[in-house]
């Protein structure tokens, strides 16, 4: 049977934090972070574990920073109840403060998996995808996902905004916030008044509040959405080899039961 984990996620703290087992060792809390391809060791943890750094290779992220990280191999990462083999990690100083945590899990240990995350019932469950769609998600409305590429296998969805306006947007649980870039508020007419900054992966941006008036998810409609306008799409989307308008957050995954089911692709939102 899959293990239920309970989680615990507010509008002031809204990651998820798990804990998890490198290398049998531990546990050290992870964020459950879909943004990311690469599940992430800190170096200090990595050292613990018994992960070696292996090749260099320029990060990217949300903020203005430059990051480096090294490229790895963990034999065994296990949480709430999943095991996988020989992941695939990227090693860093640091992650962001905001979220704590020693890493992050990222594509390389969900690809083969249905996600559940059920944030108004505060629980998680890893399914394995060879049982086919969990009980609770059939018929559930869905939308198609897809990864930006091989390389980078990060969760992209197009969403609809007003005006009928399709804009692609990373689905980010590791994001307290949905963001859009400001090509997409000014094709939609939004204007923005300041708002501090957001913080990422590398470091902090500037970012503007504004009003949404709609957003769609499929069948699914969200009215009046506060949206906050960052420019750091550009280089995202350089770095993703594919444009990217905008990134879905926390804000808006907490109001369902989240079904993500990686090797078909596919965002189950039951509310």
């Amino acid at each position: 049977m899959p293990t239920t984990i309970p989680i615990h996620t507010s509008p002031d703290r809204p990651f998820i934090l798990l804990p998890t087992f490198v290398n049998g060792i531990g546990p050290h809390d992870f964020l459950l972070d879909t943004g990311a391809g690469r599940t992430m060791l800190t170096t200090a943890l990595a050292r613990e574990v018994h992960v070696p750094a292996l090749e260099e290779k320029e990060a990217r992220g949300l903020g203005t920073a430059r990051l480096t990280a090294h490229l790895g191999v963990a034999s065994e990462i296990s949480a709430a109840g999943k095991v996988m083999k020989n992941v695939d990690v990227a090693i860093l100083d640091a992650l962001p403060k905001c979220a704590g945590g020693a890493g992050a899990l990222g594509y390389t240990f969900f690809r083969d998996s249905f996600v559940a995350i059920d944030y108004p019932g505060s629980e998680l469950v890893f399914y394995d995808s060879s049982g086919g769609v969990p009980r609770k998600f059939l018929g559930a409305a869905h939308v198609p996902l897809r990864l930006a590429s091989p390389e980078r296998p990060v969760l992209l969805v197009t969403l609809r905004t007003q005006d009928d306006l399709d804009g692609t947007f990373l689905l980010d649980t590791g994001a307290s916030s949905t963001l859009v870039s400001p090509r997409l508020a000014a094709r939609l007419g939004l204007e923005g008044r300041p708002d501090g900054e957001v913080i990422g992966a590398a470091g902090g941006q500037s970012a503007y509040a504004a009003e949404l008036p709609r957003l769609s998810l499929g069948d699914i409609r969200i009215e009046g959405l506060e949206v906050q306008i960052v420019d750091a799409f550009e280089s995202l989307s350089q770095a993703l080899g594919t444009t990217v308008e905008g990134i879905l957050g926390y804000d808006v995954l907490a109001r369902f039961r989240v079904g993500l089911d990686y090797p078909n692709e596919r965002l189950y939102l039951v509310d």
